[in-house]
C-alpha cells in the first residue's frame, strides 16, 4: 500500500485516507480477477453441457456467428473449438425465453369445439352433394 504524505493530519484524517487506499487497492484487485476470468475458455463439450445443448448444436451456431469461438487444429489434423465463459453467458442472457402464459379452455368446451365443428363440416359437405 502507497505511504501516506508527511503532513499534519488527525486520526480520523489518516484512518479515512488509509481506508481510500485499501479500497483502490482492492478495485485494482477485483479488475484484474475479472480480466482473468473474461479470458477463461472452455471446450465445446463443457459449453455443451453448460448451455444443455448438443455439441451439433454448439458447432452449428457457432458456424452462423450465433456464438463466437475460437478455431484451431489439434494435433491429430481435427477442428476443435473453445468458447470464452464471458461469451456463453451473453449468450445465455440474450437468449433467455419469455414464458408465454394462455389459458387452458375446460375438457368439455375443447369436446364441443371439435364436435360443432365436425357437425357443421358434416352438413357443408352433405349440402354440397
Amino acid at each position: 500500500m502507497p505511504q501516506l504524505p508527511d503532513i499534519s493530519m488527525t486520526k480520523a484524517e489518516r484512518f479515512i485516507i488509509e481506508r481510500i487506499l485499501s479500497l483502490e487497492m482492492q478495485i485494482i484487485d477485483l479488475k484484474s480477477e475479472k480480466a482473468l476470468a473474461s479470458l477463461e475458455e472452455v471446450s465445446l463439450n463443457k459449453a455443451s453441457k453448460i448451455l444443455r445443448l448438443g455439441s451439433d448444436t454448439l458447432v452449428s451456431m457457432i458456424k452462423r456467428g450465433l456464438l463466437p469461438a475460437r478455431k484451431y487444429r489439434d494435433s491429430k489434423h481435427k477442428i476443435r473449438y473453445r468458447l470464452l465463459l464471458t461469451d456463453i453467458k451473453e449468450f445465455q442472457d440474450r437468449n433467455k425465453t419469455n414464458h408465454i402464459e394462455f389459458e387452458i379452455s375446460p375438457a368439455n368446451e375443447l369436446a364441443d369445439e371439435i364436435f360443432i365443428n365436425r357437425k357443421n363440416n358434416f352438413h357443408s359437405e352433405n349440402n354440397n352433394l
